[in-house]
């Protein structure tokens, strides 16, 4: 097989452009867990790594390290694309359409999805607050995908339980 002469370059320069170590990160922060860790957080990896840190009040509890197809993370990735919206906005708009219900949320909970460097600094940066009652409340395509990814999320970590299929 003869690799075309652009395939060198090009492969140089994804690396050097930090795509290549760009990881997605979701938290989950359950604020009516009054302990110092109250929060789930999962680390997918471009090479399918996918590190999961569970907090003591879970099942399963603290760091496990899984290998997943690598597929999967281009999967994510894309849905994180397509879900990415601007943070303050939702924000504003789903508490302006809160003000006029009967229903409230007491305790929030706060998705939070990124993408990060290999420093971990955020390249970009989604934070949802109470999204799985408000998504189920309102109809709203931003709340919608960014549930969707979560949902997703969840389901590759718990395909990676003790005595999950795989």
């Amino acid at each position: 097989m003869k690799l075309q002469p652009w395939l060198p370059a090009g492969a140089l320069l994804l690396l050097s452009s930090g795509l290549a170590a760009q990881t997605l990160v979701y938290e989950r922060e359950y604020t009516l867990i009054a302990e110092a860790d109250n929060t789930l957080r999962v680390e997918l990896h471009p090479d399918g790594r996918l590190v999961v840190e569970r907090p003591e009040f879970m099942t399963w509890s603290g760091r496990h390290e899984f290998r997943v197809a690598p597929s999967r993370y281009q999967a994510l990735r894309d849905a994180f694309d397509a879900a990415h919206t601007d943070t303050g906005r939702l924000y504003e708009d789903v508490q302006r359409r809160a003000a006029n219900e009967e229903w409230i949320v007491t305790d929030p909970e706060f998705s939070r999805f990124a993408l990060v460097d290999e420093a971990r600094g955020p390249l970009e940066q989604v934070t949802a607050v109470s999204l799985e009652a408000w998504a189920a409340r309102f109809d709203d395509p931003r709340l919608e995908r960014l549930h969707d990814l979560e949902l997703d999320l969840f389901e590759l970590m718990n395909a990676q339980a003790p005595g999950a299929e795989q």
